[in-house]
């Protein structure tokens, strides 16, 4: 882990009742692309 990790856990984040599984997943598909970009020096 300390030198990163290239896989992102979902749970309880995309499915918390109250949660729109779709906005959440792109939210959290979007944050996982940004930080794969920064991690290979890509930033946008």
């Amino acid at each position: 882990v300390s030198t990163g990790s290239d896989i992102i856990i979902v749970g309880r984040g995309l499915f918390a009742k109250g949660r729109d599984a779709k906005v959440e997943g792109e939210r959290y598909r979007k944050a996982g692309w940004e930080a794969y970009l920064r991690r290979c020096g890509q930033q946008n």
